[in-house]
């Protein structure tokens, strides 16, 4: 059989939003054989020179190879269509779909609103009967209250070529390490990769990938304080990093890893 590819008759290509579209145009000839078989023994002789289906094209790399349609037979030679179709580059994910907003999270604190320790004192009566040694004395204890605090949530949804399972294992439960492609600006250890799920109805060729975050301006590390065993209060004058602890809860990893 003799190949010829790329016959200037019937070559097309254009450019839409989704990218490049190319048409080349091939002619088998010297084609044995009867009705379809003779289709099939042209198409695996094209197939040996143009490669099969998802090869790319000779200009655009880019562009996979989508369909090969026999597009006319005549008695001693078999015209086909090969069409190209520009796919997604692994390397450079499709445009994405972001969600933001802050609601209210409680949590529980030994500080007011503008950050100061809260401190309560009493002075008991002169004639206290329960305990008649606190008679007349001054006692000043510590406070814990419950507050609503605004906390931002942003979810990234992108379509991508490979299954979400092995990042969802690495960075789901991690915080941030400093700024990021989301927000450059953050602080470290704010942001906190919530989770990380995708589905494909395609058998695994692309996923639909979302992504979500929660932020938290002063940081997921958590404040630990020393409890009085008398009144179930911290006392208020706590020295840092012995009555009163900072626990880095979350391991830290660059979300920049994620390529968002």
């Amino acid at each position: 059989m003799a190949i010829r590819v790329d016959v200037q008759d019937g070559n097309a290509g254009r450019l839409t939003i989704d990218g490049w579209e190319f048409t080349r145009v091939a002619i088998v000839s010297e084609v044995v054989g009867v009705g379809h078989a003779r289709i099939f023994a042209a198409a695996q002789a094209l197939i040996a020179v143009v490669g099969t289906i998802g090869a790319s094209h000779p200009t655009v790399v880019a562009c996979k190879l989508q369909e090969i349609v026999p597009s006319s037979v005549s008695t001693d030679s078999i015209k086909f269509s090969l069409v190209y179709k520009q796919e997604d580059d692994p390397d450079q994910p499709t445009s994405a779909t972001i969600e933001v907003g802050t609601s209210l999270s409680q949590v529980e604190t030994n500080k007011d609103a503008n950050g100061e320790v809260i401190s309560l004192s009493y002075t008991y009566p002169a004639d206290y009967e329960l305990d008649p040694k606190k008679r007349g004395k001054t006692v000043t204890q510590g406070g814990l209250i419950s507050r609503l605090q605004p906390e931002t949530s942003l979810v990234y949804k992108r379509v991508e070529s490979t299954s979400p399972a092995s990042k969802s294992k690495l960075y789901v439960g991690k915080v941030s390490l400093s700024g990021w492609a989301l927000d450059p600006s953050a602080e470290d250890r704010t942001w906190l990769c919530m989770s990380i799920t995708g589905s494909s109805d395609d058998n695994g060729v692309k996923w639909d990938v979302n992504h979500v975050f929660q932020h938290r301006a002063d940081t997921w590390d958590q404040t630990v304080l020393f409890i009085n065993p008398d009144d179930g209060k911290p006392p208020d004058d706590l020295v840092d990093d012995v009555g009163k602890k900072v626990i880095r809860v979350y391991k830290a990893i660059n979300f920049d890893g994620l390529n968002l």
